[in-house]
């Protein structure tokens, strides 16, 4: 029993002090300054507690000075406090954390860092995503369409299997990505920029330009994808992909997929 009592006191500790550090994130959250609050998020996501002692469970009480595990209590809160404020996620910094499989529909998202993050199988649907960093970040199987990502880093993110009809990828930089079987129908992939950047400065554009890979990097990519029907491109992209990969352009067998 006293060996319990020990247990129990060190896990009910480890669990207060994580607590606390939650309350701090969602006052932070709160706040003007949620755009770095963010930023927390990863190292609070890794955070573990020692396994529950059992008075019933000798062996486990005694793994408890030994053995750690997810706070899955906190792992929930840390995640329903990232939804309740996705519409103000603008310069976010969410770089590493684990996103996975949570429903981030309508989102804004501009501007943010989400490199290195993990959003596979993540509802990405009418989310706004204009410049965000999104580098080896893992969206696969992540649905996306109709998302705005335009001029969004996408270098080397892994979007295998990712569902991107109807996004809008203009200006985005995809260069190492993997697009093994992604749905890019109706996507618009043109490099020229869209109309709310139409009053930006010439040399801005032409900086924006320059950090795109070529239309021979860009065809690379996009060869591996499972579909570009009616997608928008470039004129010259386009005659490249139609000559080298023509498949790509026509239903895929037993399609049923809603791309309206």
């Amino acid at each position: 029993m006293a060996l319990f009592t020990i247990a129990s006191n060190r896990y009910d500790r480890a669990v207060h002090t994580y607590e606390v550090q939650i309350s701090n994130f969602q006052t932070q959250m709160a706040s003007d300054y949620r755009a770095e609050a963010c930023g927390d998020l990863a190292r609070l996501q890794r955070i573990e507690v020692p396994v529950k002692p059992d008075v019933l469970n000798p062996k486990l009480t005694i793994s408890s000075f030994f053995l750690t595990q997810k706070y899955l209590e906190g792992q929930k809160i840390l995640i329903s406090t990232i939804l309740r404020y996705k519409s103000k996620l603008t310069h976010a910094n969410l770089s590493n954390a684990n996103l996975s499989e949570i429903d981030l529909r309508e989102a804004n998202l501009n501007c943010s860092n989400l490199s290195k993050a993990n959003l596979s199988k993540t509802k990405l649907d009418d989310a706004s995503l204009r410049f965000a960093d999104l580098k080896d970040a893992n969206l696969e199987g992540a649905t996306l369409q109709r998302a705005c990502l335009v001029g969004a880093k996408l270098n080397g993110a892994n979007l295998k299997f990712a569902f991107l009809v109807s996004s809008d990828l203009r200006l985005a930089n995809y260069a190492k990505a993997n697009l093994a079987f992604a749905f890019l129908s109706k996507a618009d992939l043109r490099r020229e920029p869209p109309f709310f950047l139409n009053n930006s400065s010439e040399i801005y554009k032409k900086i924006l330009l320059k950090q795109l890979p070529d239309e021979k990097s860009n065809a690379l990519a996009l060869s591996k994808v499972e579909n570009l029907r009616n997608a928008k491109f470039s004129p010259k992209l386009e005659k490249e992909l139609r000559k080298t990969h023509p498949e790509l352009f026509v239903e895929p067998k037993g399609y049923k997929g809603n791309d309206n």
